[in-house]
């Protein structure tokens, strides 16, 4: 309430969530974009590649506390009481033949990008038509 934001308005997210999400983020200023928060999280991907093969694997580097609590908040959106949206976009991207926590990953990289806004306008999250 200090703070005045209200990251408690996104599904899944509760006051402890909130709460641990602003405490390692701390002052949004510090990213210039959302990218930046991304790779603060550690869910920008690392390339590991040789020779004719290109891959890009999960990077174990950045903040595991931020990381875990997007974890848990992209979990409960796709719940079965869970967002409408995060259950279809979860869905599509299973479709287009990525796994599980392929799919989760991206999840968790589309709520960086919602959280970033929220925090930088501090706005309450208002979902989409």
């Amino acid at each position: 309430k200090q703070t005045n934001q209200k990251l408690e308005t996104l599904n899944g997210c509760g006051i402890a969530l909130a709460s641990q999400v602003l405490a390692e983020v701390r002052n949004i200023e510090r990213f210039k974009s959302s990218s930046s928060l991304a790779k603060y999280a550690g869910l920008c991907p690392r390339e590991r590649s040789s020779g004719k093969t290109f891959r890009h694997i999960k990077t174990k580097s950045g903040n595991r506390r931020l990381n875990m609590a997007l974890h848990r908040i992209a979990l409960s959106q796709i719940s079965k009481s869970g967002n409408q949206h995060a259950k279809q976009y979860f869905q599509r991207k299973i479709s287009e033949g990525k796994t599980k926590p392929q799919a989760l990953c991206c999840l968790k990289r589309r709520l960086i990008d919602i959280i970033f806004m929220m925090l930088k306008y501090k706005q309450a999250y208002s979902y989409p038509n």
